[in-house]
């Protein structure tokens, strides 16, 4: 089946049953129309929406800021999925690091590398109201998220974490192991930290 906005808003159906339909379609329209512009701007992502509704802005901005679209209860659907699909060992393979988007938005990210990319899993946005909040607090919270999650659909497999030096510090890694993660850390050069069953 080749991309197109039917194939976005089948697989949308198909990772999130919970959704209603106006906010599966809601949510697959603004996916494919993410994808095709490769922009964030709202104004550019509904132009290519299918359809001739002069109303597709207002719509998808009353769906952006519906409160009763919570996207902390698609993350465990979504995690689900991707390990089913990527990953088919009893370890999950992830790696965790920091990027800034546009902006200069910081963002902590956890992914599955795949075929020298990147699967997002889990991704944490440092905002400016945020930004007080400790780095290390947030790359925990964000790691016993993950830890969690894969629990409730995957208890059998572990995680493995992969990540640069930069996380190469004490309190993580007595974190890793008391949520019985394993990891690679790289300390400095090619010296590594690791922890395996």
């Amino acid at each position: 089946m080749s991309f197109s906005a039917h194939f976005v808003k089948t697989l949308v159906k198909k990772l999130f049953p919970t959704l209603r339909k106006t906010q599966m379609i809601n949510l697959s329209f603004g996916v494919f129309g993410i994808i095709t512009t490769q922009s964030g701007l709202m104004s550019e992502i509904v132009r290519v929406v299918p359809g001739a509704n002069k109303h597709r802005l207002k719509r998808f901005w009353r769906f952006l800021s519906n409160p009763r679209v919570k996207p902390e209860r698609l993350r465990l659907f979504w995690v689900t999925w991707c390990i089913k699909r990527f990953c088919h060992d009893h370890v999950v393979k992830v790696a965790m690091d920091w990027t800034t988007l546009p902006g200069n938005i910081p963002c902590l990210m956890i992914a599955i590398p795949f075929k020298g990319r990147a699967i997002p899993l889990l991704w944490h946005i440092v905002l400016y109201t945020d930004s007080k909040d400790s780095q290390n607090r947030i790359e925990e919270r964000l790691v016993a998220r993950l830890v969690n999650l894969v629990k409730v659909s995957f208890p059998d497999k572990k995680l493995l974490l992969t990540a640069d030096r930069g996380f190469g510090r004490a309190t993580l890694i007595q974190f890793l192991l008391k949520k019985g993660v394993l990891f690679v850390l790289r300390v400095r050069g090619d010296v590594f930290i690791t922890q395996f069953e």
